[in-house]
């Protein structure tokens, strides 16, 4: 007579796992650097490049302790700009501002959402107006006006490391909001690669958490 427990663990290909939403919401995509606007995610690229990272979190309620866990793919690595021997002109890419301010982010849309915003902040909207007092240092030209705006909210964490698989961030208080980070990351070995889904939760409520869908990516070899 034998007696016996049996555990069963399965894996869904990378590229099957669906995205949840059980608290928060969380979204990932890579672009060019030219790609300011965030029109154009890829999914492959050239030996060499280095691309931005783009994470967008909605948080619905205040959280506590969150986390993020943002694996990229075996065949890049992530950009430490603090380090002397990269290119600093990256730094001066990230157009957030502080904990508490928001920007505004361009998309398809009318004049008249520009001027909602702009009247709820007790303002006429005209071209070339400076909203530096209140959405940060940044002014509203031709490039922007006329487009339909939401304000968005820099993610700043208070602690972040550059493991050799993800980029982890930690933020002890989040309040609720919609939060953008972005981050560099440098293709080195040809092949295709599992990127595996980015998560946030809240560290002692693992029942809140948020991740992207998985996804390939691709690395063609240099000429």
């Amino acid at each position: 007579r034998y007696y016996y427990d049996l555990i069963l663990t399965y894996f869904l290909p990378v590229e099957k796992i669906p995205p949840r939403d059980e608290g928060f919401t969380i979204t990932r995509e890579l672009y060019h650097l030219d790609d300011t606007q965030n029109k154009t995610p890829l999914h492959e690229t050239v030996q060499g490049d280095v691309l931005r990272g783009h994470l967008t979190i909605t948080v619905p309620e205040q959280r506590h302790f969150v986390s993020i866990q943002n694996f990229i793919p075996a065949g890049m690595e992530l950009v430490n700009t603090k380090l002397e021997t990269e290119d600093q002109t990256l730094n001066s890419k990230d157009d957030s501002f502080g904990d508490d301010e928001f920007y505004l982010r361009g998309g398809a849309g009318g004049e008249s959402q520009l001027s909602q915003f702009l009247s709820f902040l007790g303002f006429s909207s005209s071209p070339g107006l400076s909203l530096a007092p209140f959405v940060g240092t940044k002014e509203l030209g031709d490039e922007y006006y006329g487009k339909r705006f939401r304000p968005m909210r820099a993610f700043r964490p208070e602690a972040k490391e550059l493991r050799d698989n993800q980029l982890f961030l930690f933020a002890e208080n989040v309040s609720p909001g919609v939060y953008e980070y972005d981050y560099y990351v440098r293709a080195l070995v040809p092949g295709t690669f599992h990127h595996l889904p980015a998560v946030a939760s809240e560290m002692y409520f693992p029942e809140n958490f948020g991740r992207t869908r998985g996804e390939l990516f691709t690395i063609t070899q240099a000429d």
